[in-house]
């Protein structure tokens, strides 16, 4: 009987050892389970904080006025092939508590697509845990760097068919003369049934027309050949025609030109830069039109006309693009966690 008790007391004994040793490693397990996933919450926290920096530098223009000036030149010169460490300094008030890291550092070259990305980077602490987020932005509106000398709705597939849309009524509502570097003449014209704009010797003469009346009601002189020129249809519908009273081939210009009705090309014309037309586009039978830049055309039929000649080129488009609205158009290609 004494073997036996002594034998139930050493079984025992093994039992309460078996299960103390079950708890301790359960208990072990919850722990290190609880530490995973709270630094795993931990570290999710910080990456959205570091995301939402990136979100807060693209849409409150105190951030974003700082790095536009770096855009823009990088935009304007080709021959600038990546801006390096920009830094943004964030506001206390705009960071999340115990959160120090105010500087986030931006980047501006070309991706693999040749698009222009800026590049922002962007690092966060939430309990001790640190996350940088590293997010790709394109610079340049869609439209303008598809890479196709004509851009209309004929040319495009139904998704960028709506953009096309969406951004020719967005310039018809918003589009206005925006302060120009110095060389660059500008004018908007109103309320005018036609519109001339003549080469004449050493100088440009637009001549606007209405009521039928035989001499224009108003005229502009410029001597530049850089032109940012909007023209406004009215009620009756506007007429823009571009002649050449020299006859020498030598009508040439650069910049924007904005047309709301129908262009007319009664001379040969070579135009650098971006060109727009809501409305149709003819061509004198004596004339020829050559633009290198690209042509954002909304008209009432597709263009195919010999006489009319067009390179797409992305030196010109950049070069002028900038003074467009939403020409600089910032939208985020992809955010990574690094």
């Amino acid at each position: 009987m004494k073997d036996n008790n002594g034998f139930i007391t050493i079984m025992a004994l093994a039992i309460m050892s078996i299960i103390l040793i079950s708890s301790l490693y359960l208990m072990y397990t919850y722990s290190l389970e609880y530490m995973i996933v709270t630094s795993t919450v931990n570290s999710i926290q910080s990456y959205y904080f570091s995301e939402g920096k990136v979100y807060l530098i693209l849409n409150q223009s105190k951030y974003l006025n700082a790095i536009m000036p770096r855009i823009n030149q990088f935009v304007k010169d080709i021959y600038i092939k990546i801006i390096k460490g920009i830094s943004i300094y964030l506001d206390k008030e705009d960071l999340a508590e115990d959160d120090s890291n105010n500087v986030a550092l931006a980047n501006i070259y070309h991706d693999y697509d040749g698009r222009i990305i800026l590049e922002l980077k962007t690092k966060s602490t939430f309990n001790n845990i640190n996350r940088e987020v590293v997010s790709k932005i394109t610079v340049i509106n869609d439209l303008f760097e598809l890479g196709i000398p004509i851009v209309s709705a004929g040319f495009l597939d139904e998704e960028k068919q709506y953009v096309f849309n969406d951004y020719m009524s967005f310039l018809r509502n918003s589009l206005e003369l925006p302060e120009l570097d110095r060389g660059i003449y500008g004018t908007c014209l109103e309320d005018y049934e036609e519109i001339r704009l003549i080469n004449d010797s050493n100088a440009y003469n637009i001549e606007c027309y209405r009521n039928g009346i035989e001499y224009p009601v108003k005229v502009e002189t410029f001597a530049t050949d850089k032109i940012f020129l909007i023209v406004r249809q009215n009620s009756i519908g506007s007429q823009v025609s571009f002649m050449d009273l020299n006859a020498l081939g030598n009508f040439k210009l650069s910049g924007i030109i904005y047309v709301e009705g129908d262009l007319i090309i009664c001379s040969d014309f070579e135009f650098n830069g971006i060109l727009i037309v809501d409305g149709s586009i003819r061509i004198d039978p004596s004339a020829n039109m050559k633009v290198n830049g690209i042509l954002i055309h909304k008209g009432y039929e597709n263009i195919e006309d010999e006489k009319l000649q067009i390179q797409y080129d992305i030196s010109q488009i950049r070069k002028y693009g900038i003074y467009l609205p939403e020409f600089i158009k910032l939208e985020i290609r992809s955010i990574k966690s690094n």
